[in-house]
């Protein structure tokens, strides 16, 4: 796809056009290395997600995907007595549904029911999963769930799933030291909390706060948490809100 007004043909300086590409390929080298020596020395036990759905591999189809609606859940992995036997997502069943010819998209049929019940997670998940240890490097990490369809991947010590981590856990620690690093400081490190540690924490407490109360409990000036909370907010790390007095509310995002 071309852009609108250009034509094709060489540039009219060529010396220009070449520095200007040099340029370029320097910034991107340079914001590669960033991203590299931020990761650097992380670990999987660091992002991963201590706390997540799983399925028994005894549960009914039809339990799957009721779960699966109410919780938002598109792929989950199916456990038995913490160790991994598999993973199921909407492609798993989608298969299932057409293979029982439960289709009921097609003229509107309604889904019968017994035909879900007759199938349980372990007979329609995939059990050949990527794993990732909680000692494996980030960046290593990375390498390996790039090109995966899967998003959710088991963190497994020992045997037994401990964690998952998804590709929006990368891109929020990402993210978040994105921001750090635009307020001049580093996240946490050496077990030092920053401020936007700080704040995240307080926000995953659960039901909205003001930024005002925020501000009070960390020491910080309104005006500075509402900034951070505003560059929080467009890295899709937090929800802001404003109330009818027009007070800023800060939230988890749903």
């Amino acid at each position: 796809m071309k852009a609108k007004g250009k034509k094709k043909g060489k540039p009219a300086t060529g010396v220009r056009a070449e520095t200007t590409k040099g340029k370029n390929a320097e910034s991107a080298k340079r914001a590669g290395a960033g991203l590299a020596k931020m990761s650097a020395g992380v670990k999987i036990s660091e992002i991963m997600r201590k706390d997540f759905f799983y399925l028994d591999g005894e549960e009914k189809l039809d339990v799957v995907i009721e779960k699966f609606a109410k919780y938002g859940i598109h792929e989950a992995p199916v456990l038995s007595k913490g160790e991994l036997r598999g993973l199921v997502s909407d492609r798993e069943i989608a298969e299932a549904m057409l293979e029982k010819s439960v289709v009921p998209w097609k003229e509107s049929k309604l889904v019968p029911i017994e035909k879900l019940r007759q199938l349980k997670a372990s007979q329609i998940m995939k059990k050949k999963v990527l794993t990732l240890e909680p000692d494996m490097g980030l960046v290593d990490a990375v390498k390996d769930m790039v090109g995966r369809e899967t998003n959710v991947i088991p963190v497994v010590d020992e045997g037994k799933v401990v964690g998952i981590v998804t590709g929006k856990d990368v891109i929020s620690y990402v993210a978040k030291n994105i921001i750090c690093n635009d307020f001049g400081e580093v996240c946490w490190v050496g077990g030092m909390q920053s401020t936007v540690d700080s704040v995240l924490e307080i926000v995953k407490r659960g039901k909205p706060i003001s930024s005002m109360e925020v501000a009070k409990e960390l020491g910080m000036t309104t005006e500075k948490v509402e900034e951070l909370a505003r560059s929080l907010a467009r890295h899709g790390l937090i929800e802001i809100r404003y109330t009818i007095a027009g007070r800023m509310e800060l939230k988890v995002l749903e």
